[in-house]
């Protein structure tokens, strides 16, 4: 699946799904969408995996393989989702709430 070393990885972090919509669909970047079929060759599998990560840190290119992988073999999950299936963040309950 990963075989290319020439494979591009983009990866951006964003706090809120409504920010990142609005940044995918309502910019410039849309127009760069529209084309991605002329400027990259075509993959087999998801193209884009989303996931919530901890506040601080940064993931990696291994970790987004991985995100990919799991979406590929088991569709959306909380571990790996897309837009059309989207996993809310899920909060961690305290100690005595």
């Amino acid at each position: 699946m990963f075989g290319d070393d020439d494979m591009l990885f983009n990866m951006s972090i964003w706090e809120l799904k409504e920010t990142l919509m609005n940044y995918v669909y309502h910019t410039d970047h849309v127009q760069i969408l529209r084309k991605r079929d002329e400027r990259f060759e075509p993959m087999e599998g998801p193209i884009q995996a989303m996931s919530w990560v901890p506040e601080g840190t940064l993931p990696t290119v291994k970790e987004a393989k991985h995100r990919l992988e799991l979406l590929t073999l088991n569709g959306p999950t909380e571990d790996a989702f897309r837009f059309r299936y989207f996993f809310e963040a899920q909060v961690a309950e305290t100690a005595g709430a």
